[in-house]
């Protein structure tokens, strides 16, 4: 899809009159659902009193029952109209000829077919979304260049507590603890102003599972439901740590890569072509990840990479 995120796909389908708020109040069990049933069976082409095509309009219900600041966006998808503007072709015949040229598309002969070939491997190369690594996301980002795990008065509390809190309870002084302000008022940038958190202590340390969100509003019910989930996960991500700690960092964010490609049938060629590296650099990281997987060749590699779950096809 051609756009960055949800809320620039919103607007693009208010601008285009595919879009209908809803702002009564309406309840997520069962007639959010029903509400999106009927509508979606609305509209016929150059007849009738609806103005919108078979399908009917896109949904997005801004007040949900039950959770105070939450959005729905229903039917999203609904039309053909809406489908051609979230590909950004004027025909769905564009995509389908797209598909038959990659299916059909055979291994090169000879240096001349390779160069022919460069476009289209170059294109295939944007299919996938783009892999990175944990501490490189926006918003770790600026929690590791500014050091905000330290200051942040968060997980500062959940070291003195037991309980489940909120970040309300995470109280602290603005004006002598700036830091902590700074850290809290950062995270607004990422609509992250509210969260329940979960810590948990034991012998070798301790950790606080933080779940954040721009408006939070939990029952009794929800808060205990949540610390019961947090306090198996996290157990559970312990156990799988200490059970296959190798595991974690066998191969290179690169290798896994490339196995990837090779694991959807591309020569090492192409691969070179996709990821802008050399194909002396590819042979190198398939030849590393097969050292480390005990693999004898570039096939087995994939295999053992695929029975280990290092890499999904």
């Amino acid at each position: 899809m051609p756009f960055d995120d949800l809320r620039q796909w919103i607007a693009t389908l208010d601008r285009a009159g595919e879009l209908k708020r809803i702002q009564t109040e309406a309840d997520p069990i069962l007639e959010i659902a029903e509400i999106t049933d009927r509508v979606c069976k609305i509209g016929k082409r150059g007849a009738g009193k609806s103005n919108y095509e078979p399908g009917g309009p896109a949904l997005l219900f801004e007040k949900i029952k039950g959770y105070r600041g939450a959005r729905v966006l229903m039917n999203q998808f609904g039309s053909e109209r809406r489908m051609k503007l979230a590909l950004n072709v004027d025909s769905l015949d564009e995509v389908s000829g797209r598909i038959r040229e990659f299916m059909e598309v055979k291994s090169p002969e000879g240096m001349l077919q390779k160069l022919k070939m460069l476009p289209m491997l170059a294109e295939v190369g944007k299919f996938f979304p783009k892999m990175i690594a944990a501490r490189d996301a926006r918003c770790k980002e600026v929690i590791l260049r500014e050091n905000f795990s330290v200051l942040d008065p968060v997980p500062r509390y959940g070291a003195s507590t037991v309980e489940p809190f909120g970040w309300s309870e995470a109280r602290y002084d603005k004006d002598e603890d700036p830091a902590a302000h700074l850290v809290m008022t950062r995270a607004t940038e990422f609509r992250l102003r509210d969260g329940y958190c979960i810590p948990l202590h034991y012998d070798e340390g301790g950790a606080v599972i933080s779940l954040a969100t721009e408006h939070l509003h939990l029952d009794p019910v929800a808060k205990s439901a949540l610390q019961l989930i947090g306090v198996y996960a996290h157990n559970r991500i312990r156990s799988l740590a200490r059970a296959q700690p190798e595991k974690r960092d066998l191969l290179t964010m690169r290798e896994r890569e490339v196995l990837r490609w090779v694991a959807g049938g591309k020569t090492s060629w192409e691969i070179s072509i996709i990821l802008k590296i050399s194909e002396r650099t590819v042979k190198f990281h398939l030849v590393e990840a097969s050292r480390k997987l005990n693999a004898v060749n570039r096939t087995s590699a994939v295999a053992k990479a695929l029975a280990r779950g290092l890499i999904k096809l």
